[in-house]
């Protein structure tokens, strides 16, 4: 009966220690086929039926002078900064390295991008002053305090 053997760099391992790397070896295998399964299974779902247009959406009319409120930049992360600007009539967003993009009114406070499925939503203090910002992106719900 073994009751020691050798791995790989020829270390001495006991049998207990054999099975206990086995068994894990054998989980991590059950958890990748796992896995598979269900990125398999979520490629089918995508690959059914035609595409599923993204819903439209239309800007409200928001008066321009309610828009140097939210002019400033927002600092969502300790390297993640968005710079809100106004030209013109229009309230643009930019992000380091990315072009400005025109932000759209959905309310008073909701906007939404024309060609990005992102939404911004102000956040305003009890003073009624603008305080941060919330960026709805991918799932995620990012705070952005209002720096500057």
């Amino acid at each position: 009966m073994v009751t020691e053997c050798t791995n790989t760099n020829n270390q001495m391992i006991t049998k207990k220690d054999y099975e206990d790397l086995k068994e894990y070896w054998d989980y991590q295998r059950k958890v990748q086929f796992n896995k598979e399964i269900v990125h398999n299974m979520a490629e089918q779902v995508e690959n059914t039926g035609p595409p599923i247009p993204a819903p439209t959406r239309q800007p409200v009319t928001l008066n321009p002078d309610l828009y140097p409120q939210y002019v400033g930049q927002y600092q969502i992360g300790p390297e993640f900064l968005i710079v809100v600007s106004q030209e013109g009539e229009q309230l643009m967003v930019q992000t380091a390295n990315e072009k400005k993009v025109e932000l759209l009114p959905k309310s008073e406070t909701d906007f939404f991008f024309k060609d990005v499925d992102a939404q911004i939503e102000f956040m305003k203090g009890s003073s009624g002053q603008v305080t941060g910002l919330l960026l709805y992106h991918q799932k995620q719900k990012l705070f952005g305090e209002k720096v500057q």
